[in-house]
Formats: C-alpha cells, structure tokens, sequence
C-alpha cells in the first residue's frame, strides 16, 4: 500500500521541515453530528439503513516556509465516532499527513499547488473494518477574487483492512467554491467524482450484484437483518453545499448537506448526509 513515490515525497518534506524555521504546533478540536441515510448503500428500500453519528476529534499542526513561495508542514490527529443505531460503524482513529506546496507566481491571486500525503489506522466495532488508509493528494488552489476561492484536487486512495471485503482502492478528483464575506458567514460548494471499490448490502438472491462483485460475504450481522456484503467497482458522483459561522476570531458553527449517486453495472443508490458541527483553533 505504500509506494516509494510516496515515501520519498513524506521524507523531503520532513526534511525540509528540518532544515526550515518551524512554527509553534497549532491545535484544533472539532465535534460534530452526521446522519447519513443509506449506511447499507442497498439499491432496495426494504435493505436501506440509516444511522446518526456523534463525532469528535483534535489535531494539531506546524509548518515552515520555504524560501518566498513554498511552505511545509506535518499535522497529527486522533478521534472517535460513534454510532446510534449500528456499533459496528463506530470507530476510533489516528493519523497524520505530511505537505508541502509551491506558489506559482506572485501576489496575493498567484495559484498554489499543493502535494499532501495523509496515513491514517482506524480501529472499528467490527474488527474485520480495521484499516491502515493512505489518500496521497495533489491539490491547486486559487485565489479568484478578495471574497471567493477555487480549489481542485485527484487523490489515490488505498485501504488494507481486516477482511478482504473492506480492502478498497479508488481514485478521486474533485471542484470546490469558497465565499468568504466580510461579515461571520462563509459559503462553500463542490463536486466530486470516484472510481473505485464500494461495499454494498443486499438480501439475497440477488444474482445482478453476485454478477458484477469481486468479493461476497453471506451473512453479514452488521445491520438489524443478516445481509450479504458485495465489494464492487463503482462510481460515485458527489455534491455538496455548506455553511459557516464564525463565533469569534478562533471559533466556527458549521453545516452541510451532501448528496451521493452510485452506479456499478445494474446497481445504483443514492445517499444524503447532513452535518452539524462546531470547530475551534488555539
């Protein structure tokens, strides 16, 4: 799961953190309520489930610049989530993401592009959902005018889990909006495309899915009935629109809604999440 293209990039940034004037660590916490609509990802209503998630989590950050136009940095995080309805979805985690970016040009619109290599290890309720996770990044950000900001980004991401059904790997690229207005409020909206390896949950017989899966699990007890579990190769469109309060100089209330559509040969489901969340710098 680790390639070398990735190590080398995680060890000039820690090098260059090394070499550079590092700032003070720069703390965060977060919490947050999630609900999502279709955690079986089931094509069928009769196998749809949903579940409410409450959310927290901390990190911390520090960076360095490098020379006029670059920058580094390493951030660390842990957090738990726990689930309402179903306790094989909670989860705790720890990770952590190394980065570095290069402004191209000058002045306060110069475009910056950006390489992020996040690892992350997630310990779950089902132990077969344990996972190492590393989504290495490329990003370009940009400044379109004093209140609104563009970002894009494609990312690899590849997952080794306790049980073969939850090893996924899938590519993802992505558009994002940023309004910033001179009062508390900040706006933001995205889209975003995947190609990869999704689970999904079914009550059999379904032949269409055993037709287009890599890897079938009967049985699975994660959710209220038995289902079986399907790993297929998906795509999945993503849109997203959210808002932002600023309670102070440190402090954000946060909401967003997302809406999801996923399609693998005769398969489609859709899915909706809405989140609620309150964040603070130190």
């Amino acid at each position: 799961m680790h390639s070398y293209s990735g190590g080398v990039a995680a060890l000039a940034i820690m090098c260059g953190l090394a070499a550079g004037s590092v700032r003070a660590a720069e703390p965060e916490v977060n919490a947050s309520l999630l609900y999502q609509d279709n955690v079986s990802r089931a094509d069928l209503e009769a196998d749809r489930e949903s579940d409410l998630f409450a959310r927290a989590a901390v990190g911390v950050q520090t960076g360095s610049a490098v020379g006029l136009r670059g920058a580094l940095w390493a951030r660390g995080d842990a957090g738990a989530e726990a689930a309402f309805s179903f306790d094989d979805l909670s989860r705790a985690h720890l990770g952590g993401e190394l980065g570095g970016s290069y402004k191209i040009g000058v002045g306060p619109r110069a475009p910056r592009l950006e390489l992020v290599v996040p690892l992350e290890h997630a310990w779950f309720g089902d132990a077969d959902r344990n996972r190492w996770l590393a989504q290495p990044t490329v990003r370009l950000r940009k400044r379109l005018s004093e209140a609104f900001d563009l970002e894009a980004f494609i990312r690899h991401e590849a997952a080794e889990a306790g049980a073969r059904l939850f090893n996924a790997e899938g590519q993802e690229g992505g558009l994002l909006v940023r309004w910033r207005g001179e009062g508390a409020w900040s706006l933001l909206a995205g889209y975003r495309l995947r190609d990869g390896d999704v689970v999904a949950y079914a009550t059999p017989p379904r032949p269409d899915l055993v037709a287009e899966a890599d890897v079938i699990v009967t049985d699975r007890k994660t959710f209220d009935d038995p289902m079986n579990g399907y790993r297929l190769e998906a795509r999945t469109h993503r849109v997203h629109v959210g808002a932002g309060f600023a309670l102070d100089e440190q402090s954000m209330l946060e909401a967003g809604y997302e809406w999801q559509d996923t399609r693998a040969g005769d398969l489609q489901y859709d899915d909706h999440l809405v989140h609620l969340g309150w964040r603070r710098a130190f």
